[in-house]
């Protein structure tokens, strides 16, 4: 790839992440997916539902896209890795998704940086999050959260 190419991908790739942005905040989205200057899709739900729908619903259009979510926890990062984004937006994120962000090379600009995501009381770690505590793969990661989000009779978010 010529420098000229390179230039073109990274600023095709930051206009992908700032209309992720966007979108997520105009249309008062809980996430917006971003790829090659369209929305490919968007999310009312809270917690990691939207993710794990956008995964089984456009799994290979997903590699490379931007992503930006309200509230991202270990377990959404790990989803992350797994949809295979280039770059991740966040109004709040947790260090340790940060890290897994990190580690996996995916770019990623936050608001607000938290220890850790808190349940909907905030008396406690979010469920979500404390299924993933010793995780570091991303494809258990995703067999255990839908495994956890179809017993999930009452539909709780963090």
């Amino acid at each position: 790839m010529s420098i000229r190419e390179t230039r073109y991908t990274q600023n095709a790739l930051s206009r992908d992440a700032d209309l992720a942005k966007k979108r997520l905040v105009t249309g008062n989205l809980n996430l917006a997916i971003v790829k090659q200057g369209a929305t490919i899709f968007t999310s009312l739900e809270s917690g990691i539902r939207g993710l794990i729908e956008a995964i089984e619903s456009c799994r290979s259009s997903l590699r490379g896209a931007a992503v930006a979510d309200r509230v991202l926890g270990k377990a959404a990062a790990l989803l992350c890795v797994y949809a295979e984004f280039s770059s991740v937006y966040a109004c709040v994120i947790s260090k340790p998704a940060a890290e897994v962000l990190k580690r996996s090379s995916i770019s990623f600009q936050y608001d607000e940086l938290v220890q850790n995501i808190l349940n909907a009381h905030e008396t406690d770690i979010c469920p979500f999050e404390s299924l993933v505590l010793g995780i570091d793969s991303p494809e258990e990661a995703l067999l255990v959260l839908k495994r956890r989000l179809s017993g999930d009779v009452s539909r709780s978010a963090c």
